[in-house]
């Protein structure tokens, strides 16, 4: 800031010490008055916003100086009897610049010669004020540079820290993207020998959806909506895997399209539903994707009708898909994001995400493709996806 606008310090200086002049009038004037002494304010308003002038001066001439003579633990005995010579150096010139202002200003203002007394008796008296005075200056400045040091450190800290975060949000969703692919481009292998049609279909929602990807904010969080746009085309190569052997339903609140989620959030919980459901077994299966909103709490949910697990509270370590995720949340909200597995009482596996409710800007519709997922939120609590 100082270095784009040079006069905010100097114009601040002199505006502070301008208020302690007038205020250091004002009580010498009243002072005057309470003793019941004729005169007028003039010659005391001149006095007093000259010697506060002067001490303004002082004051820039330290904050050119404290920052690039510090005192610190190390030099400390070395610059110290510099100070020491500075305070006199600086109490004499502030005490000449206040005999000569007010020297000069006196006549002009009509009031005759000025008068400061004898001066071998007025630099020591003026010294006695102006020493402690000019060591609390010094002594604020370097409280000063020690805080700005301190918030630095910390501000740069932070700046390290989001992007190390950053940086392995990334990480983590670098393996889940390729992880996904690799699956895809596997069953598109498989089909091309017994069902090429099915597989060419395939390799077409492949590269629509991979097209979007490419599109998609670099952001580590997406709008509801956004990311159920991007689910719907991996939903739309599910189903051509899986054929009439899969429902997908959805049960999404409205309110919470525009609330934000972690980008690649519902991918992996609908890959570990299809994991165990339709991958495990020949019948039918059901897989439920459901969001709501609960005060300042969000829910997405993915549940599917299959055998479930045997233990849910070690099944999240065991796939790239759940325990990425898991890590993902940590990373992003700490202890306010949280997964949980939990299997149906009626059979079947509940994978749970729970997170704070943050708004964000959802991105503008021509930026999205024109094609639509299975995936289309609509105002009913509950409609086949296809």
């Amino acid at each position: 800031m100082a270095a784009r606008r040079p006069w905010l310090l100097p114009l601040t200086v002199f505006g502070v010490f301008t208020v302690f002049g007038l205020s250091r009038f004002a009580y010498v004037w009243l002072d005057e008055l309470a003793r019941a002494h004729a005169g007028t304010p003039l010659p005391r308003l001149i006095e007093e916003l000259t010697g506060a002038y002067a001490g303004a001066l002082v004051f820039l001439v330290l904050v050119r100086v404290v920052p690039r003579f510090p005192l610190q633990r190390e030099n400390w005995a070395q610059r110290l009897p510099a100070y020491l010579g500075l305070v006199v150096l600086l109490g004499l010139a502030h005490t000449t610049l206040m005999w000569g202002s007010r020297t000069l200003l006196f006549p002009l203002a009509g009031l005759g010669a000025y008068d400061y007394g004898i001066m071998r008796f007025r630099y020591p008296m003026e010294f006695a004020i102006q020493a402690p005075n000019i060591a609390l200056m010094v002594a604020l400045l370097h409280a000063w540079r020690r805080y700005r040091r301190t918030r630095e450190r910390e501000l740069e800290a932070a700046r390290l820290e989001q992007e190390l975060s950053r940086a392995r949000l990334e990480r983590l969703e670098a393996q889940l993207e390729p992880h996904f692919l690799f699956n895809t481009l596997n069953v598109i292998s498989s089909l091309m020998y017994h069902d090429p049609a099915r597989a060419d279909r395939m390799l077409g929602r492949l590269s629509d959806l991979l097209r979007l990807t490419f599109q998609r904010s670099p952001e580590p969080e997406v709008t509801l909506a956004e990311e159920l746009e991007w689910l719907g085309w991996y939903l739309q190569i599910m189903q051509l895997r899986f054929g009439d052997r899969l429902t997908l339903r959805q049960e999404i609140a409205p309110e919470a399209l525009d609330l934000a989620v972690p980008r690649l959030l519902l991918q992996p919980l609908v890959e570990n539903a299809l994991k165990h459901g339709p991958a495990r077994r020949a019948g039918a299966v059901t897989v439920v994707i459901a969001v709501r909103r609960e005060a300042d709490r969000l829910f997405l949910s993915v549940e599917d009708d299959g055998p479930g697990v045997p233990d849910p509270t070690t099944a999240i370590g065991n796939g790239v898909g759940l325990s990425n995720t898991a890590e993902r949340l940590r990373a992003l909200y700490g202890d306010a994001g949280r997964l949980i597995l939990s299997n149906r009482p009626e059979g079947g596996l509940v994978v749970a995400v729970q997170i704070p409710v943050r708004e964000i800007q959802r991105r503008d519709a021509k930026d999205a493709e024109a094609a639509e997922g299975p995936i289309r939120v609509a105002p009913r609590p509950s409609v086949p996806l296809l």
